[in-house]
């Protein structure tokens, strides 16, 4: 086979007779970006400006070569691998085909619109705002009759951008004789032997040709080798003493290479080369009992590797850009790298947006980053007509198919929600029916829109999408949806979903509850949480001025997606520190809020990962800069909450919870190794900078979570009193601090702290940059900013400890600043600073 790109430079037309160059991969919304047709939909409050230009039609065209020998060739394919989302192709005027689909490969014969020399394609694209006014849902929100990623007519952390163009690759393939369909992977495993089962699946049109298959190890050593006469089937590989792939943190990830190739004699006509890591996944959702179950019974959800528990540390990723063409191969890389510098084993890709390019899934296995896939339904009730099954059949068929053989592929998950929302419709529960009336529901579905519902459900998600995952991804496990409890649409009420299945959670969905109410919270699994907070100074003043950096300014709103985002932030800011005036402090306060939320619940869960399994948090990133869930904001800059993600999702961390008049500290340790060495715990009194230091030996099995050790705090205040009272709880293991968490017993409002004076200075060595902060005084939160420049820190949102001098480590290969710049651009920012 041979593939000849057509990427490069085309023609856009539109507009009034406009003709624009345009490279392609790449969108309509960019080329009117860079010619001035539109303003930067990321800046200021342009959204409904640019929406205006999108709504328009659009016409990409270039001109290709292809010489007479070309022609010779038995079959010629327009492949093209992203066309978004509904237009007509044509080769010299002839249209030779129509998609309707963004997220499907779609292939064209086009053999016979050839001519030798040069030849001309043009790819009319209608404006999709208008489709949908053409074409209105019957069954749910407007974009469930296109194939479109959901979140591009909007989120609540995203803008409406439904851009247009050629967003993936689109090639010329040559073939002769026949070619290689596709390759579905198995494998099977038994007391130290791996049997590698790949069926390929050809397309042949002449006789007498020869397949050859081989598998390598991982240091390129050819291990089997198969040659016979060319015909669709299973191979079967048998490794003795496998290298099994692991997730980080529980071993390495080794990778087989599988090559197959299709020939003609000693001329190699086709081939197709897989990178296969060796390991079993399975999803446990057995009937088990659940002493928090108002049956007493309840399911797992519990992940398997190699026959090991899992425990899932991850978070949701949404598309990386609005504009599609800007997410290349060096940003999906450098995504996994943060979730895996962040210490994720798994990355849930959710269901409203699209299906990530093969970067994203090399990158991935080499990380050992499980990946939770949502297939491309969210949010929504869709109706299965013939031709919309037709389309989303092809739809996963391609993408499965594609994505399979990745080793970091660990589930497939029907859509997103549309389980809970039916929940949501047809529950009289009372925390069930706050939510209903919370997102604008009104009366009960009636009985006959539920059966309708029902059948449309099950025919998709239970039964077709099932049958294709089983077929082309035979070792994957497939769930209907998330969250889903017992089965398809078996839930009475939210709750529900605690104990037979995983779950969505967001406080401020649940009536503004307190965020100490999550030790109230059992759940198996929890597939979202989350808690809002702003990006980076820098980030805010690239897209608003000075005069409209507050909260409520039309600016600072416009870039605020979620209703009651705002509020809730405030609410919750008020509760634990107060609301100051000066915005950068506001803003340095809603990091460290939602940290402290996400923190607290993330320690809860840990403690009881004997009944739940993980957490997925919502969110790992933005797609452009606005107030939103995420960890790292859109220019790659992480919030205090990912700082905090990469200390509570660390193999082994220290917790502390308050028991009645004790504080109990637990070690877990959710690795596959026990661990040992000391809790240290020292006693600070906040006004005169006094502390004491209690030491303990403990010892902690691997996957588990034991209280450790306990002090009673009435002792403590009434020596120092609640309001002075911190507690620094570190476990030192090999001399080193493996983990450290800070406790008190009031909000930090309420605590006595002096003001910030901290000695810093920066000492530079070949590779890094050593930040070394001392202060007489005990200092809350020690954050590190950058006025200008972009640096990720070892560590950051420190307390200091009277007296002691903290280092923090920032290495040459994660900031742009050399150390004049550093030193000129550092900003140290503490909660001291704020309330003191």
């Amino acid at each position: 086979m041979k593939d000849v790109s057509l990427n490069g430079i085309w023609t856009l037309f539109c507009g009034e007779g406009l003709s624009l160059p345009c490279k392609v991969p790449g969108t309509a919304g960019e080329v009117l970006l860079n010619n001035g047709l539109m303003p930067d939909p990321y800046t200021l409050d342009h959204e409904a400006i640019c929406e205006k230009a999108l709504d328009q039609d659009f016409l990409f065209e270039r001109t290709f070569l292809v010489r007479n020998e070309d022609l010779a060739y038995d079959r010629i394919d327009l492949c093209c691998k992203g066309l978004d989302t509904i237009c007509s192709i044509a080769i010299n005027g002839l249209e030779i085909g129509r998609a309707d689909n963004m997220h499907r490969t779609w292939t064209f014969d086009v053999k016979d619109v050839l001519v030798s020399g040069e030849n001309k394609i043009s790819i009319q694209f209608v404006s999709p705002i208008r489709y949908l006014k053409e074409h209105p849902s019957l069954t749910g929100k407007k974009y469930s009759v296109i194939r479109k990623a959901a979140c591009m007519y909007g989120w609540d952390w995203g803008l409406s951008f439904p851009d247009t163009g050629i967003w993936r690759d689109i090639s010329l393939q040559y073939y002769r004789c026949g070619k290689i369909r596709n390759i579905v992977v198995s494998q099977k495993h038994t007391d130290n032997l791996a049997v590698l089962e790949p069926e390929i699946n050809l397309d042949l049109w002449e006789e007498g040709l020869v397949l050859s298959v081989c598998l390598s190890d991982p240091d390129g050593k050819e291990i089997h080798s198969k040659q016979f006469p060319a015909v669709s089937g299973k191979v079967s590989f048998p490794v003795s003493s496998p290298q099994l792939w692991w997730p980080a943190g529980y071993g390495d990830q080794p990778l087989y290479t599988l090559t197959a190739e299709l020939k003609d004699g000693s001329t190699v006509l086709d081939r197709c080369e897989k990178r296969i890591g060796l390991r079993t996944i399975e999803l446990d959702r057995a009937e088990t009992d659940d002493p928090y179950s108002s049956s007493g019974k309840g399911r797992k959800y519990s992940f398997i590797v190699n026959s090991i528990p899992v425990f899932i540390k991850g978070e949701s990723m949404i598309i990386q850009d609005a504009f599609l063409s800007k997410s290349t191969p060096d940003r999906w890389k450098d995504l996994v790298d943060q979730a895996a510098n962040s210490n994720l084993n798994c990355i849930r890709v959710w269901g409203g947006a699209y299906y990530p390019p093969d970067e994203f899934f090399d990158a991935c296995d080499a990380k050992g980053i499980l990946v939770y896939e949502d297939l491309m339904f969210a949010c929504t009730f869709y109706a299965p007509t013939p031709e919309m099954t037709e389309n989303a059949t092809k739809e996963v068929e391609d993408n499965v198919c594609r994505i399979a053989h990745h080793a970091s592929l660990a589930l497939l998950c029907g859509n997103n929600e549309i389980d809970v929302i039916y929940t949501t419709m047809t529950s009289e529960e009372k925390r069930t029916t706050a939510l209903r009336r919370l997102f604008g529901g009104g009366d009960l579905l009636p009985e006959e829109t539920r059966k309708k519902l029902k059948m449309a459900y099950h025919a998709w998600f239970v039964t077709l999408f099932r049958e294709i995952c089983q077929r082309y991804a035979p070792d994957t496990c497939y769930v209907n949806g998330s969250p889903e409890g017992e089965g398809p649409f078996m839930s009475s009420s939210i709750l529900d979903y605690l104990s037979t299945g995983d779950m969505h959670y967001y406080l401020q969905y649940d009536g503004n509850l307190p965020y100490q109410t999550m030790e109230e919270m059992h759940s198996r699994f929890i597939s979202e949480l989350g808690f809002q907070s702003y990006p980076d100074m820098q980030t805010i003043r690239a897209f608003a001025s000075p005069e409209n950096m507050k909260p409520d300014s039309s600016i600072m709103l416009s870039h605020q997606k979620c209703a009651g985002g705002n509020e809730a932030i405030e609410l919750y800011m008020r509760r634990e520190y107060g609301v100051p005036r000066n915005f950068e402090h506001y803003v340095f306060l809603s990091q460290m809020t939602a940290s402290r939320i996400m923190q607290f619940s993330i320690e809860h869960f840990r403690r009881e990962s004997d009944y739940c399994r993980g957490l997925i948090l919502w969110q790992l990133n933005d797609c452009w800069p606005v107030v939103s869930w995420s960890g790292i904001d859109y220019f790659g800059r992480w919030k205090a909450e990912q700082y905090m993600i990469r200390r509570t999702f660390a193999p082994v961390i220290i917790s502390c919870k308050e028991e009645s008049e004790k504080l109990v500290f637990w070690l877990c340790n959710q690795s596959n190794q026990s661990a040992e060495g000391e809790i240290e715990v020292t006693i600070i009194d906040s006004e005169d900078g006094t502390v004491e230091i209690i030491r303990h030996q403990a010892k902690i099995a691997g996957d588990s979570s034991e209280p450790c050790f306990t002090i009673n705090q009435a002792d403590w205040i009434h020596k120092i009193g609640k309001e002075r009272l911190v507690f620094i709880a570190r476990f030192i293991s090999g001399g080193m601090i493996i983990s450290e968490i800070r406790f008190q017993l009031v909000p930090s409002k309420q605590l006595v702290l002096n003001r910030q004076e901290i000695d810093w200075s920066v000492l530079e060595t070949d590779d890094l940059f050593e930040i070394r902060l001392v202060s007489d005084s005990y200092i809350q939160a020690a954050s590190l900013w950058l006025t200008e420049g972009e640096a990720i820190f070892e560590e950051n949102n420190v307390d200091l400890i009277p007296g002691q001098v903290r280092t923090i480590a920032l290495y040459k290969e994660k900031t742009n600043l050399d150390l004049p710049l550093l030193k000129k651009n550092l900003r140290i920012i503490s909660v001291n600073e704020v309330l003191a």
